[in-house]
């Protein structure tokens, strides 16, 4: 099963840099590249009145963060939630964060999510894969939410706008949805959607050779000497550092 968490939104195209010249910082997202407009910073600190009291932010230093300055950034102006190339960081910001805060950083600037900048290359330019269709316009597409967000509440509120929820994921903090094609925008633009990508591609099996591989054809095969095992009554545990849900390799 594909990854969605910073797939769609933190998974980025790498740039060269130069070790000699210093360039303005690009913003690399995989719907495309983007250069923030450092004259904009106090407009998108402030907040709309979808956004409550903290708010999805794009903030872009000179440089990376050294770990101080890190350390710096989030107890004056909110929470990182993640890296994105080159030198920004996503960030959920205090409601009373004004320009003055970013003394002693190197800031370069500050940018909302755009509904654009939240969609994939492929949804986006409308290089939606064929298993992602439901039907005459309409598509299968999978939303990101933030951090905090509930996905059950979010989840409500979609459907009393219209929208079709299929499904949603509380511990990945996930919406599967089906929309009108050119309803993604929308979509994309609620403040609470980190990013949407296309409904995922049908499970396949991934292992085909798994009893030659481990040698286990002693203990499952047609012959008389065979103990005739075939995974009945035996239950498998799998331990990562997140839920586990079905997965196809082991049905």
């Amino acid at each position: 099963m594909n990854k969605l968490y910073t797939t769609a939104l933190l998974t980025a195209f790498m740039a060269t840099h130069s070790l000699f010249a210093q360039e303005s910082p690009r913003l690399l997202l995989n719907s495309g590249t983007y250069e923030l407009q450092p004259s904009a910073i106090s407009e998108a600190l402030t907040l709309n009145e979808a956004e409550g009291l903290t708010a999805i932010r794009i903030v872009q230093f000179e440089r990376p963060l050294l770990q101080e300055e890190r350390e710096l950034a989030e107890s004056k102006l909110g929470e990182i939630l993640g890296y994105l190339p080159e030198n920004a960081y996503i960030m959920i910001v205090k409601s009373d964060v004004r320009l003055e805060d970013f003394e002693g950083l190197p800031l370069y600037g500050v940018a909302r999510l755009s509904p654009e900048m939240k969609m994939t290359h492929r949804l986006y330019h409308m290089d939606i894969p064929d298993y992602a269709w439901r039907g005459d316009r309409r598509i299968e597409v999978v939303a990101g939410l933030d951090k905090y967000a509930n996905a059950e509440v979010i989840s409500q509120n979609l459907i009393a706008a219209g929208f079709t929820v299929v499904e949603y994921n509380v511990q990945q903090r996930t919406i599967t949805l089906e929309i009108d094609v050119d309803n993604r925008t929308v979509l994309a633009a609620h403040p609470h959607i980190l990013f949407i990508q296309p409904g995922e591609a049908p499970a396949e099996p991934e292992n085909f050779n798994a009893i030659r591989s481990a040698r286990s054809t002693t203990i499952k095969n047609r012959f008389a000497g065979g103990r005739h095992y075939d995974g009945s009554g035996v239950v498998v545990g799998h331990g990562d550092d997140g839920d586990i849900g079905p997965h196809i390799d082991y049905t």
